[in-house]
């Protein structure tokens, strides 16, 4: 089996008999869908609907503890413990997990998108470490953002990252932070910049500007996300490709 490791992710471990609930009412997706399925995309915004985190979650199948799959891990735990106060709940940063990905098979699927392969926390003993650009070339082209090189930090929002498409956004569950202002960008469609899948040669590196107001989020080989306007993406001398929305 070939493997990749992701090396800026981690594992957070929530336990305590209302780890569950603290969770359910912060974070973008419903809990409860981990009766039917094995893991959840979701994410914890600013209250004005701002991206600061997104993560995988899933359960310990020996434990039942809720497993967090996430990127500035120590910063995460620093922000549900604002939230914590009295609550039954323990966090803990589990050092001997290695959040791994493949496309050959795991522990499940990437929940964001079908063709992003599998997630796992141990190397199989015959698995073969292949460089990370074989998965950021197939993340790219599906147009699945990574919260490090493309959203801005409690600037981007849902709708420009299209989250919503990478079943990030339980749009029936209620209450999470910054979900009436999630919320109303979607139904109003005010967004005027967005991610999109960007092909050529010769791409601009990762944070320089494209055309008027366009700027490159991140790239491999010939192609890139790139954050633009929507009424400038005919001027640009690339191939562009919207990135779908799932509803």
């Amino acid at each position: 089996m070939q493997i990749f490791a992701f090396p800026n992710r981690q594992v957070i471990q929530l336990s305590g008999a209302d780890a569950e609930k603290l969770l359910q009412r912060l974070i973008t997706q419903d809990l409860k869908k981990l009766e039917d399925q094995p893991a959840l995309y979701a994410c914890l915004f600013t209250p004005q609907g701002r991206y600061y985190f997104d993560f995988i979650i899933f359960k310990d199948q020996n434990t039942g503890h809720l497993m967090i799959d996430t990127t500035r891990a120590n910063d995460l735990i620093a922000r549900l413990e604002l939230y914590i106060m009295r609550a039954d709940v323990t966090l803990t940063l589990r050092d001997d997990l290695t959040p791994l990905g493949s496309f050959d098979g795991g522990d499940f699927k990437d929940p964001r998108h079908a063709d992003l392969g599998y997630r796992l926390y141990e190397a199989p003993a015959d698995s073969e470490t292949i460089p990370l650009n074989t998965w950021e070339q197939r993340r790219i082209s599906l147009g699945v953002f990574d919260g490090e090189q493309d959203a801005e930090l409690e600037r981007s929002n849902a709708d420009e990252l299209h989250i919503n498409y990478l079943n990030g956004i339980d749009w029936k569950k209620g209450c999470y932070i910054g979900q009436e202002l999630t919320a109303r960008m979607r139904y109003r469609g005010s967004g005027k910049k967005h991610l999109y899948i960007i092909e050529g040669d010769d791409l601009p590196e990762n944070g320089d500007k494209i055309g008027n107001s366009g700027l490159m989020r991140s790239k491999c080989a010939n192609i890139g996300l790139a954050l633009l306007k929507d009424d400038e993406i005919d001027e640009l001398p690339y191939k562009i490709k919207q990135i779908g929305q799932v509803e």
